[in-house]
Protein backbone atom coordinates (compact mmCIF):
# COMPACT_ATOMS: atom_id res chain seq x y z
CA UNK A 1 0.00 0.00 0.00
CA UNK A 2 1.41 3.17 -1.06
CA UNK A 3 0.80 5.29 2.03
CA UNK A 4 1.80 2.91 4.23
CA UNK A 5 5.88 4.02 3.08
CA UNK A 6 5.38 7.33 5.04
CA UNK A 7 3.98 5.95 8.46
CA UNK A 8 6.00 4.82 11.27
CA UNK A 9 4.06 2.19 13.61
CA UNK A 10 5.05 2.97 17.20
CA UNK A 11 1.87 1.81 19.04
CA UNK A 12 1.46 -1.67 19.54
CA UNK A 13 -2.53 -1.54 19.58
CA UNK A 14 -2.14 -0.70 15.55
CA UNK A 15 -2.19 2.39 13.79
CA UNK A 16 -5.48 3.87 11.87
CA UNK A 17 -4.75 6.22 9.29
CA UNK A 18 -6.42 7.79 5.65
CA UNK A 19 -4.71 7.93 2.68
CA UNK A 20 -5.24 8.38 -1.66
CA UNK A 21 -4.57 6.54 -4.53
CA UNK A 22 -1.36 7.72 -6.22
CA UNK A 23 -1.82 10.63 -8.48
CA UNK A 24 -4.49 11.70 -6.43
CA UNK A 25 -4.40 14.98 -3.87
CA UNK A 26 -5.40 14.73 -0.23
CA UNK A 27 -8.40 17.11 1.19
CA UNK A 28 -9.99 16.88 4.17
CA UNK A 29 -12.55 14.64 3.76
CA UNK A 30 -11.78 13.08 0.19
CA UNK A 31 -9.06 12.51 -2.42
CA UNK A 32 -8.81 14.96 -5.20
CA UNK A 33 -7.47 13.79 -9.23
CA UNK A 34 -7.00 16.73 -11.50
CA UNK A 35 -6.74 15.77 -14.70
CA UNK A 36 -4.32 17.15 -17.31
CA UNK A 37 -6.43 15.83 -19.71
CA UNK A 38 -9.25 17.37 -21.40
CA UNK A 39 -13.08 15.88 -21.86
CA UNK A 40 -16.47 16.93 -22.00
CA UNK A 41 -18.48 17.13 -19.42
CA UNK A 42 -19.72 13.59 -19.60
CA UNK A 43 -16.78 11.99 -20.58
CA UNK A 44 -15.03 13.50 -17.15
CA UNK A 45 -18.18 12.06 -15.22
CA UNK A 46 -17.65 8.58 -16.65
CA UNK A 47 -13.55 8.77 -16.39
CA UNK A 48 -14.08 9.65 -12.62
CA UNK A 49 -16.90 6.87 -12.27
CA UNK A 50 -14.08 4.26 -14.14
CA UNK A 51 -11.66 5.52 -10.63
CA UNK A 52 -14.56 4.48 -8.43
CA UNK A 53 -15.55 8.24 -7.96
CA UNK A 54 -17.61 11.34 -9.41
CA UNK A 55 -16.78 14.77 -10.69
CA UNK A 56 -16.13 17.25 -7.61
CA UNK A 57 -18.79 18.36 -4.94
CA UNK A 58 -17.87 21.44 -3.42
CA UNK A 59 -20.00 21.52 -0.48
CA UNK A 60 -17.97 25.01 0.96
CA UNK A 61 -15.82 27.94 0.81
CA UNK A 62 -12.54 25.75 2.29
CA UNK A 63 -13.05 22.96 -0.38
CA UNK A 64 -13.46 25.68 -2.69
CA UNK A 65 -10.10 26.89 -1.98
CA UNK A 66 -8.30 24.12 -0.92
CA UNK A 67 -8.78 22.57 -4.75
CA UNK A 68 -7.68 26.04 -5.85
CA UNK A 69 -4.30 25.31 -3.60
CA UNK A 70 -3.71 22.42 -5.01
CA UNK A 71 -4.55 23.75 -8.52
CA UNK A 72 -2.33 26.16 -7.84
CA UNK A 73 0.68 23.90 -6.71
CA UNK A 74 0.57 22.13 -10.24
CA UNK A 75 -0.84 25.50 -12.52
CA UNK A 76 1.49 25.12 -15.23
CA UNK A 77 0.51 21.73 -16.23
CA UNK A 78 -3.39 23.35 -17.42
CA UNK A 79 -4.08 25.57 -20.14
CA UNK A 80 -8.27 25.33 -19.29
CA UNK A 81 -10.69 25.14 -16.55
CA UNK A 82 -12.25 22.31 -14.98
CA UNK A 83 -15.40 20.42 -14.78
CA UNK A 84 -17.32 19.61 -11.53
CA UNK A 85 -20.40 17.66 -10.97
CA UNK A 86 -22.75 20.56 -11.23
CA UNK A 87 -25.50 21.25 -13.45
CA UNK A 88 -28.94 22.35 -14.45
CA UNK A 89 -29.69 19.96 -17.71
CA UNK A 90 -33.01 18.96 -15.72
CA UNK A 91 -34.75 22.67 -15.00
CA UNK A 92 -33.15 25.47 -16.05
CA UNK A 93 -31.47 27.85 -13.05
CA UNK A 94 -32.09 24.81 -10.86
CA UNK A 95 -28.18 23.40 -9.98
CA UNK A 96 -27.63 20.24 -8.82
CA UNK A 97 -24.72 17.91 -8.10
CA UNK A 98 -25.54 15.24 -10.71
CA UNK A 99 -23.84 12.51 -8.66
CA UNK A 100 -26.24 13.15 -6.00
CA UNK A 101 -29.34 15.16 -7.63
CA UNK A 102 -28.94 17.35 -4.36
CA UNK A 103 -29.34 20.82 -4.82
CA UNK A 104 -26.45 23.80 -4.39
CA UNK A 105 -26.36 24.07 -0.69
CA UNK A 106 -22.86 26.08 -1.57
CA UNK A 107 -22.12 28.16 -4.53
CA UNK A 108 -18.90 30.29 -5.70
CA UNK A 109 -20.09 31.79 -8.70
CA UNK A 110 -18.68 34.13 -11.00
CA UNK A 111 -19.73 37.93 -11.36
CA UNK A 112 -23.01 37.29 -13.80
CA UNK A 113 -22.75 33.68 -13.68
CA UNK A 114 -24.84 31.53 -14.03
CA UNK A 115 -25.84 33.40 -17.02
CA UNK A 116 -27.08 30.18 -19.31
CA UNK A 117 -25.36 32.27 -22.38
CA UNK A 118 -26.77 31.18 -25.43
CA UNK A 119 -29.18 29.10 -23.80
CA UNK A 120 -27.20 25.88 -23.75
CA UNK A 121 -24.79 26.33 -20.45
CA UNK A 122 -25.99 23.41 -18.25
CA UNK A 123 -22.65 21.98 -16.43
CA UNK A 124 -20.50 23.58 -14.05
CA UNK A 125 -16.73 24.57 -14.56
CA UNK A 126 -14.31 25.91 -12.33
CA UNK A 127 -12.05 28.86 -13.44
CA UNK A 128 -8.40 28.05 -13.77
CA UNK A 129 -7.30 31.67 -13.26
CA UNK A 130 -9.94 32.87 -10.04
CA UNK A 131 -11.42 29.78 -8.84
CA UNK A 132 -15.23 30.79 -8.87
CA UNK A 133 -17.85 28.82 -10.99
CA UNK A 134 -19.11 29.17 -14.42
CA UNK A 135 -21.99 27.52 -16.61
CA UNK A 136 -20.73 26.34 -19.82
CA UNK A 137 -21.99 24.26 -22.53
CA UNK A 138 -21.14 20.97 -21.41
CA UNK A 139 -19.57 19.71 -24.74
CA UNK A 140 -16.82 21.92 -24.10
CA UNK A 141 -13.37 20.43 -23.51
CA UNK A 142 -12.35 21.01 -20.03
CA UNK A 143 -9.44 19.36 -17.41
CA UNK A 144 -11.77 18.13 -14.79
CA UNK A 145 -11.42 17.10 -11.10
CA UNK A 146 -12.51 13.76 -9.39
CA UNK A 147 -13.28 13.07 -6.48
CA UNK A 148 -13.39 10.04 -4.12
CA UNK A 149 -13.76 9.21 -0.29
CA UNK A 150 -10.60 8.94 1.45
CA UNK A 151 -9.77 5.30 2.01
CA UNK A 152 -9.09 4.31 5.62
CA UNK A 153 -6.90 1.60 6.75
CA UNK A 154 -5.97 0.10 10.09
CA UNK A 155 -2.26 -1.10 10.04
CA UNK A 156 -1.51 -4.52 11.74
CA UNK A 157 -1.00 -4.51 15.09
CA UNK A 158 2.73 -5.18 16.22
CA UNK A 159 3.22 -8.47 18.13
CA UNK A 160 6.09 -9.07 20.28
Amino acid sequence: MACLRNVIIISLSGLAFSCCPDGWRKGKNSCYFISPGNATWSQASNICRAFNGELAVINDAAENALLGRIITNIKGAFKKDFWIDGSDAVTEGIWYWASTMENFGYTNWGIGEPNNQGEVEDCVEFYLLDFVWNDDHCNTLNHFICEKELSSSLAGELIG
